[in-house]
């Protein structure tokens, strides 16, 4: 398993930085410049910025009020005491790698590499944490955000979606409505992904 997850991040700067303006998305490419997400939901998160809604930048956000007011009506969401449930699918993205890593390629659920969009927060430790929107309490309720970490309100450096194509890491944004991070906090994400990078490499 370790040589299999240097092989994973063997791949450092084949990742893209996903950002969007008011009329279109915009793409800083790392590197393979002819990639393009297929993800439908790209195009429906748009980038958020003061006219559409973002915070202020931070070096932490906390949850937008009203995204909280709303999940505290939703026991399969929100406990009165306890706050957020802990999603059972979050792991450290080192774990969740080590985890679901196999003959070279990210598998999660089935024997084909996985391509498509994970959650992802960057926590106030600069862990990058992963998961899918799977709730058990409910099925038919998606886990937001803050399920990745848990608790009343939960803080984080950055927040959205991390892509995959052909179960390899290729980008990522900052698409989450229940904290509206500010697209200057991408780099943060970046540097977390580029010190995994140094980390595995130095195990190889």
């Amino acid at each position: 398993m370790g040589s299999g997850r240097c092989d994973l991040y063997a791949g450092v700067s084949a990742h893209t930085e996903f950002s969007c303006n008011d009329n279109a998305i915009g793409l800083v490419i790392k590197q393979n410049k002819d990639k393009q997400i297929p993800s439908p939901e790209v195009s429906r998160n748009l980038d958020f910025s003061p006219k559409s809604g973002s915070q202020v930048y931070h070096r932490y956000y906390n949850l937008d009020p009203q995204m909280r007011a709303v999940d505290m009506q939703n026991i399969n969401v929100y406990d009165p005491d306890s706050g957020y449930f802990k999603n059972p699918t979050a792991y450290p993205i080192d774990e969740f790698m080590g985890k679901y890593f196999r003959d070279g390629a990210l598998r999660i659920s089935d024997d084909e590499p996985y391509g498509g969009s994970l959650l992802y927060v960057l926590d106030t430790h600069d862990c990058i944490i992963i998961g899918q929107r799977y709730n058990p309490n409910d099925g038919s309720n998606k886990a937001p955000h803050p399920t990745l970490i848990g608790g009343v309100d939960p803080p984080v450096r950055c927040a959205g979606l991390i892509y995959f194509d052909d179960g390899l890491i290729l980008g990522y944004d900052n698409a989450s409505g229940h904290y509206k991070p500010n697209r200057k906090s991408l780099p943060q994400v970046g540097r977390a992904i580029n010190k995994l990078y140094r980390l595995f490499a130095q195990r190889c």
